[in-house]
């Protein structure tokens, strides 16, 4: 009955009010299990802007379980969804169906895997406009890249939805082309393509390959066994020496070993047996390397080998730093500890090494990821393992272990007879498994393809630059296994740390980041270098005061799920880095940058004339590269919202946009220290009489010259008060330099703090009376949230981002005339004790800060859309 379909007025409304629809809806119909991935629809649909959600109401049409019911409703519970925003139909007769695919505002399939997708098919019949996942075999059927979505992503399916009910003409254009689609997908078509294939596979008259080669029996392999043997106290020295006997039905194997004698007469007589050294020189000649390793110090020679000569991993123990550990220990390999530490869990594990010692790291962490990464396939005696693997490194690296048990472990309580019968089966299983390894992993994929550049014949040899591109293609296709990374751009903090307040938000979410990490991610800070940008681990070091022996600053390799996260204002970088960004994203790394203002567009006055066309570069690089941009204030996604709106920047889909605030914690922010030698005498002044405190960069916005003007007025009139500037000269302010410098009041009741640390801010901060934020324009105002946590009163400019941030807990003054800012400080003095007290303020600490931030980039929940 799936066809074109005509519907009266009426009788819609009669079939809509027959399944509880109000108004016009989003239909999904399918089964409702959850890799049909309905919750991640049921979060999209919450995340629609609020016009459109409002006007819309959910449809889900399926066989609803009592679990399915409780899972899905938990889901809308979880987005905080209306009750009539969702509506279960449950079980629809075809004619219905097809009546409600014709009436739908949209349909969505958002499945993370199908076989064919028939409701894809059926709604196009029936002249739905369809949209649907990126994978499997939906791209097949819909055949239109901008009809796709990735289904991982809530954000996306509801950026497409909003796309296809906000705009009439792309909508009627999937009602056109799914038709067209539809006409393609017949079940004569079908039925021919089968036929077509039988007839194929009858005129080849062949047998279809197995899944996994079986070796034939005519010639056994070489495989290369690198183990331990007796007597040494590990390895295979623990295990039945049958097994080899039974492998060896397989394989032709050949031991190699690093140590002076095998004590096993038997191993010595059926086997060749060489040391490390010939097997460099031989290695060529195997055709398979399987190695067993495991924590102890016999294993040393094995890390050595499979670093250069990849092959099939028997995981013996899962933690491995004991050994890592003795192998630095030994001046073998300095550093190897620390790259083991670092590559399997970043900088926290060597964070959390300093601050706990070696030992704590050596049975806190496995240490193992790059024995993971460099095997060609891991084999694990034990279920343990892949569950380990999965709580470390994630499911992806989990699905790549084959576990194979051995249960013999030396034991003498089997008779030979019950041994040998238990082992001829594992033996296979091993062997099977190898052959699965070498046919069809991501290493055999690469050989083929290797193997293929190699056979291409030119009559000239290829350039060293097509074979550079060649080798950075491969590289970037290859699919890592363990967790995501957030890679964190610090490209200014890294080139030089100016102290400035968008420095110490980047130190504070960088540090609060690696301590601690999002689940399923790994924190990896990132600075521009040359088109690109390479991992920043010797400057993060550093910073963290961390070792980092053997920690090079390589190119970033991104890939699917990633996340690049823009936290510094790298405005000179960004713009010059766009196709970088651009390759990433077809690679599937999601591309987020912070926004702290847009101050040299919105108020180019205070700014040199060459700044804002650099802020406007900037920001249309990031409005055409992002997947989301997230302000520091409320104030300024607005702001923002605007000026796109207005200057229409170059963009092809909806831009996320939310914001979150700054933390206040300057000792959790990577903080100088010291006090010098005058600062006692410094704090001892201001305590001596009323202080208002101004911290920032001087520049004309900033309001120090209005500041100076008002305070020479309470001056004149004997107001006894001291005003106080924490902050390094900015553009546009030398005349503001020269007159605090030569003010006679400079050093008794003015005072410019120009590169203090830390320690000594905070010491400012508590020996003040009042904060004086007078700036005229602001993205946020850290120093408001400075003052509350130091319990500060406030006044502040009578401007909208102060007032976010600030609420009714300051004394705010308005107009830029130096004898109002006055009158309104000489008011403040009078009230004495009734100031209002910025105690009440919400402040964060960066740890809080970044949670904020990570709940919008990871929880998708953004503020809200521009649409170009």
């Amino acid at each position: 009955p799936f066809g074109p379909v005509d519907i009266s007025p009426d009788n819609r409304v009669e079939l809509w009010g027959r399944y509880g629809l109000r108004r016009p809806f989003v239909l999904y119909t399918s089964a409702l299990d959850p890799h049909k991935n309905v919750e991640g629809l049921i979060a999209a649909f919450a995340l629609l802007p609020a016009h459109l959600r409002t006007a819309h109401q959910l449809a889900l049409i399926g066989k609803l379980d009592r679990n399915s019911r409780a899972r899905l409703e938990e889901a809308v519970k979880k987005h905080a969804l209306g009750e009539d925003e969702v509506v279960y139909l449950g079980y629809v007769p075809d004619e219905d169906l097809c009546l409600l695919y014709a009436t739908c505002a949209i349909f969505v399939f958002p499945s993370f895997h199908e076989g064919f997708g028939l409701p894809v098919l059926e709604a196009m019949s029936c002249g739905s406009p369809v949209i649907g996942s990126n994978c499997t075999s939906i791209p097949e059927i819909i055949d239109r890249e901008d009809a796709l979505f990735d289904p991982h992503r809530p954000q996306d399916i509801a950026q497409s939805i909003a796309e296809v009910l906000s705009n009439p003409i792309f909508r009627q254009s999937l009602i056109s082309w799914g038709r067209k689609r539809a006409k393609i997908f017949t079940w004569e078509a079908s039925a021919r393509k089968a036929l077509d294939a039988f007839e194929a596979l009858h005129l080849e008259r062949k047998p279809a390959s197995n899944a996994v080669s079986r070796v034939p029996m005519q010639r056994r392999p070489l495989l290369a066994f690198v183990a331990p043997l007796p007597p040494e106290p590990d390895g295979i020295a623990s295990r039945s020496a049958q097994f080899l006997s039974e492998l060896a039905r397989y394989y032709d194997i050949t031991c190699i070993v690093d140590q002076r004698e095998v004590a096993d007469p038997w191993i010595t007589a059926e086997f060749p047996i060489h040391d490390a050294g010939w097997f460099e020189t031989n290695s060529g000649r195997f055709e398979r390397v399987l190695y067993e390793v495991g924590n102890g110090l016999a294993y040393k020679y094995v890390f050595f080998l499979l670093e250069r000569y990849p092959g099939t991993v028997l995981l013996k123990d899962f933690h491995l730093g004991g050994v890592l550990n003795q192998i630095a220990d030994s001046s073998v390999a300095i550093g190897n500890f620390t790259r083991a530490l670092y590559g399997s869990h970043g900088f926290s594990a060597l964070k959390k090494e300093r601050e706990h010692g070696r030992a704590s790291s050596i049975a806190g962490f496995p240490c193992n990821a790059e024995v993971l990464e460099t095997s060609i396939g891991v084999i694990a005696n034990s279920d343990h393992i892949v569950e380990l693997t999965r709580a470390w490194y994630g499911d992806k690296a989990a699905a790549l272990i084959r576990h194979v048990p051995f249960t013999l472990d030396g034991s003498q309580e089997y008779s030979d007879f019950t041994k040998t019968r238990l082992l001829e089966p594992v033996a296979e299983l091993y062997r099977d498994v190898i052959e699965e390894f070498y046919s069809a992993s991501s290493w055999a994929r690469e050989q083929k393809l290797l193997q293929a550049i190699a056979r291409i014949s030119s009559p000239s040899l290829p350039r060293e630059d097509d074979l550079v591109k060649v080798a950075a293609a491969i590289a970037a296709n290859r699919e890592r296994s363990g967790l995501r990374q957030m890679i964190v751009d610090v490209s200014m903090l890294a080139q030089s740390d100016a102290r400035s307040g968008i420095q110490r938000v980047t130190r504070g979410i960088m540090t609060a980041l690696i301590d601690d990490p999002p689940q399923g991610y790994r924190v990896e800070p990132v600075r521009a270098l040359g088109d690109g940008y390479v991992y920043a681990r010797r400057f993060t070091c550093q910073a963290l005061g961390l070792s980092g022996h053997g920690l090079n600053d390589d190119p970033v390799e991104a890939g699917r799920e990633d996340i690049f996260l823009g936290l510094d204002l790298a405005i000179d970088f960004v713009p010059s880095r766009k196709q970088w960004f651009l390759s990433q994203r077809q690679r599937g790394m999601r591309v987020i940058f912070v926004a702290y203002d847009l101050l040299p567009l919105l108020r180019p006055e205070f700014f040199p004339a060459d700044l804002p066309p650099v802020v406007r570069d900037w920001i249309n690089t990031v409005a055409e590269v992002a997947d989301g941009i997230v302000c520091i204030s409320h104030t300024v996604a607005d702001e923002l919202y605007g000026w796109l709106t207005q200057a229409k920047p170059r963009r092809l889909r909806p831009l996320s946009l939310s914001f979150f605030h700054l933390g206040a914690d300057l000792r959790a922010s990577l903080p100088t220290t010291g006090i010098s030698g005058d600062g006692a005498a410094i704090l001892e002044k201001l305590r001596s009489r009323p202080s208002f405190l101004m911290v920032g960069t001087l520049e004309p916005r900033k309001g120090h010259r209005q500041a100076l003007d008002a305070m020479e007025r309470l001056w004149a009139d004997e107001v006894n008060a001291n005003l106080v500037l924490v902050g390094k000269l900015g553009w546009r302010s030398n005349n503001l330099e020269q007159r605090i410098q030569q003010h006679p009041e400079n050093g008794n009741r003015l005072f410019w703090l120009d590169g203090i640390s830390d320690e000594m801010l905070e010491e400012v901060y508590r020996n003040s009376s009042a904060l004086l934020a007078a700036s005229e324009a602001e993205g946020f105002g850290l120093p408001l949230i400075e003052a509350a946590k130091h319990g500060l009163p406030i006044v502040a400019r009578d401007i909208a981002v102060f007032r976010e941030v600030a609420g009714e807990h300051a004394y705010y003054f308005g107009g830029d005339d130096p004898q109002a800012l006055a009158n309104a400080l000489r008011a403040w003095l009078s009230l004495g004790n009734a100031v209002p007290s910025s105690a009440r303020i919400a402040w964060l600490t960066w740890k809080q800060s970044s949670r904020q931030l990570l709940d919008v980039v990871l929880s998708e929940r953004w503020y809200r859309s521009w649409f170009p």
